[in-house]
């Protein structure tokens, strides 16, 4: 099963995704995280980190593309906060099949 949970920063996405994670048997995956990884044996990725721009859409889905071969997610995973527009979903589409989709809302309180 792959799932994506959307909401806004601070929502609880990643905490609940640990969680079905665990539940579920899945591996959670957090773009943030695959990006952070890859910047410390990718010194082009690093220089755009560093230099506080944002990386392209294409090479997150690079970075996510490889992620999903890896024989931890061949019964599924977790997006925690991809896709964030809809150009990304659209591509995201293009990789993989989403069968739940789940967006999260709290209270300002």
């Amino acid at each position: 099963m792959n799932i994506v949970l959307l909401g806004a920063p601070g929502v609880g996405k990643g905490t609940y995704a640990e969680i079905l994670s665990e539940k579920l048997e899945i591996p959670h995956i957090s773009t943030g995280d695959l990006i952070r990884d890859k910047s410390k044996t990718d010194e082009n990725m690093k220089k755009i980190i560093d230099s506080g721009k944002l990386i392209s859409d294409d090479q997150v889905l690079d970075l996510l593309k490889e992620k999903l071969k890896e024989k931890s997610a061949k019964n599924g995973i977790i997006l925690d906060g991809y896709p964030r527009n809809v150009q990304q979903a659209e591509d995201l589409k293009k990789v993989v099949k989403i069968d739940k989709v789940i967006y999260y809302v709290a209270d300002d309180k």
